[in-house]
């Protein structure tokens, strides 16, 4: 079982990987200023609260959660926890919750 779970994460980060190494460098800087101005407010922010800026810039949803991990793994954000996503078509399931690191 172990090791089903170990396979399913790697698959899951190479994925993620893969959908981050097709971006423009363009929508990657896009995606950072977004995730920039959401660290600069303070507050928890999840992927829900910036959908429309991400939508408005072009960013692929299947992109979304390979850039989250790569602002992680740069330091600039850290998982804190879940609450439930505000957007219908997910019927209220719990999405992460993140805040900007201090450096």
């Amino acid at each position: 079982m172990a090791d089903a779970i170990a396979e399913a994460r790697r698959r899951k980060a190479e994925g993620q990987a893969n959908s981050v190494a097709v971006l423009s460098d363009n929508s990657k800087a896009r995606f950072d200023e977004i995730v920039a101005d959401a660290i600069k407010t303070g507050e928890p922010f999840s992927l829900d609260d910036l959908r429309e800026q991400l939508d408005l810039a072009q960013i692929p949803n299947r992109a979304r959660g390979g850039l989250i991990q790569r602002a992680i793994k740069r330091g600039w954000i850290e998982h804190i926890g879940y609450r439930p996503s505000a957007h219908a078509a997910t019927h209220r399931k719990p999405i992460n919750v993140y805040r900007g690191v201090s450096r």
